[in-house]
């Protein structure tokens, strides 16, 4: 068991000077393009330079991800979020249906910024579950990996509790990461923020993780909304 954490919030918590003091503790990378040409040899001979695309021709439609096209769900989700402040909506479908291209497509149009979890941790084949690949989301597989040895070593009360902790300390280490992404790069758009979660911020997330390790539950959301009503005040959601 982990030693017994200490309150670390006071009553004269600055949030911009944590935000700073973080900000030179943790390197960011800047924000990966969408298709490099300098990647695009990878696809070797099924690679068409008229198009950059993969397995594709004149004939085929052109179904990556860019500025111009956005599918239907994806213009109807941004619609359904774009005035609200609290809301949950299900997308339920079968595997191909567009569920996740309706998500990424409300941040590649520079329309929400979108706090993206791949939540995909590998099976358990201890239960007969067939084998999956690990999750690409490597703060996802840490936090089911410690959820999972919580339940395992303490009483189910306390491994609640901790799970409590472990989300917060997830979901505020990933909104940390855009306050520090917006402060180090001038006019950070939606789409950029989401291709650096998925390309090259999983690092900085988990280094922010560990800067919270000690804070307890609602010093965690008391973090948390601190950062969204800064960048709120600092303009820098829209």
């Amino acid at each position: 068991m982990e030693p017994k954490r200490q309150k670390t919030l006071t009553e004269t918590f600055n949030f911009d000077d944590f935000v700073s003091q973080l900000s030179t503790e943790i390197s960011i990378v800047s924000p990966p393009e969408l298709y490099p040409i300098n990647k695009q040899g990878m696809a070797g001979r099924f690679c068409k330079q008229s198009s950059r695309i993969p397995i594709s021709g004149k004939n085929f439609p052109d179904m990556r991800l860019n500025d111009e096209n956005i599918t239907p769900m994806g213009e109807h989700l941004v619609t359904l979020f774009e005035n609200e402040e609290k809301a949950f909506h299900l997308l339920y479908a079968v595997s191909g249906a567009g569920k996740t291209r309706a998500i990424f497509d409300m941040a590649m149009h520079n329309k929400i910024f979108v706090t993206y979890i791949e939540c995909m941790p590998a099976a358990d084949e201890s239960q007969g579950c067939v084998k999956m690949e690990p999750t690409a989301d490597t703060n996802f597989g840490d936090l089911d990996k410690r959820i999972k040895e919580s339940f395992a070593t303490l009483t189910i009360e306390r491994a609640r509790v901790e799970a409590e902790r472990f989300i917060a300390q997830d979901f505020t280490a990933r909104l940390l990461y855009l306050v520090i992404l917006k402060k180090r790069v001038e006019g950070l758009t939606s789409r950029e923020y989401l291709l650096s979660q998925i390309d090259g911020g999983r690092q900085s997330i988990a280094k922010i993780k560990l800067r919270l390790i000690s804070y307890e539950t609602f010093e965690l959301e008391s973090i948390f909304k601190s950062a969204l009503e800064y960048l709120k005040v600092n303009n820098l959601l829209g």
